[in-house]
């Protein structure tokens, strides 16, 4: 708990790198509550670190893929650094309960069209389906952006 207290007081004062600094090293090895990781992952989100992100929430992900605070900071992170293979699984199993999330929505989209232009992924017919769905639901300014991804990703696409 003086931990938590201390890493509270340091994002207090807008000193975002001790404060993850700290509760990182209280959450170590061992399982802590739920908000001791969102408080970590925003503090090193917004420091700039959103690998140090991923290296702790993902072994917290994958025992509690039903947490969407912890899955929508993790995809952020995998965003972030370019894992957009990772991040997919993860979009998509949020978008599984949150289908009219519009930023879930535009990451999904985003993710697969980086994964597929610069990982040279093919689009399977499943995969085009879905993202068809996903861009058929995002009603956000970038409408007209993700109708031109998924023609992009399309067989003869360009």
């Amino acid at each position: 708990p003086a931990a938590f207290y201390l890493g509270a007081a340091l994002a207090a004062g807008g000193k975002d790198r001790d404060a993850a600094g700290v509760w990182q090293l209280a959450i170590g090895n061992q399982p802590r509550p739920r908000l001791a990781y969102v408080l970590f992952a925003d503090a090193r989100l917004r420091d700039g670190q959103p690998t140090s992100v991923i290296d702790v929430l993902k072994p917290m992900y994958e025992t509690t893929p039903a947490d969407d605070e912890i899955a929508m900071r993790l995809a952020s992170a995998m965003l972030m650094t370019g894992r957009y293979v990772e991040a997919r699984p993860v979009l998509d199993t949020f978008l599984a309960k949150h289908p009219g999330d519009q930023a879930a929505l535009f990451a999904a989209v985003f993710a697969q069209y980086q994964a597929t232009t610069r990982e040279h992924l093919a689009l399977s017919a499943a995969d085009r389906a879905k993202l068809t769905r996903y861009v058929k639901a995002y009603q956000g300014p970038q409408q007209a952006l993700l109708a031109k991804y998924l023609t992009v990703m399309a067989p003869g696409g360009r």
